[in-house]
C-alpha cells in the first residue's frame, strides 16, 4: 500500500503523469492537491514550477528584441527537461532540478 497513491495508481505512475501533464500546468496542481505521498507531490510541485518559469521566461523573451531567437532554445531545454524528469520519475528516483529541486523541498517540508 505503501507504494500506492491516493489516486489509486503507483507512486511512480503518478509522479510520471504529473510530470506528463505538466506543460497543462492546472494538472499537476490537482495531484498536488489530492495527494498525500510526499515523492508524487514533489514531482507534481516541481513540475508545476518548471512548466510555469518556462512559459514566463519564454514570453519574457519574445518581447525583447536581442534576444527574440531564443525562444527555440527555451523549448528544446523544456522538452529536454521535461522528458528527463519523466524518465527519472518513472524510475523511482527523486531527481532534483538545480535550485527548484531545492525551493520544492523547502516548502513540502
Amino acid at each position: 500500500m505503501a507504494n500506492e497513491s491516493a489516486t489509486g495508481l503507483s507512486k511512480n505512475s503518478a509522479a510520471t503523469l504529473s510530470v506528463l501533464l505538466g506543460p497543462f500546468i492546472v494538472l499537476p496542481v490537482i495531484f498536488l492537491i489530492l495527494e498525500k505521498n510526499k515523492y508524487v507531490r514533489f514531482y507534481a510541485l516541481q513540475s508545476t514550477l518548471v512548466f510555469l518559469l518556462l512559459v514566463v521566461f519564454g514570453k519574457v523573451l519574445s518581447y525583447i528584441p536581442l534576444v527574440r531567437d531564443l525562444g527555440g532554445l527555451v523549448l528544446i531545454v523544456g522538452f529536454s527537461l521535461w522528458l528527463f524528469m519523466s524518465i527519472k520519475a518513472w524510475g523511482g528516483e527523486e531527481w532534483e532540478v538545480p535550485v527548484l529541486g531545492k525551493l520544492v523541498r523547502r516548502f513540502l517540508s
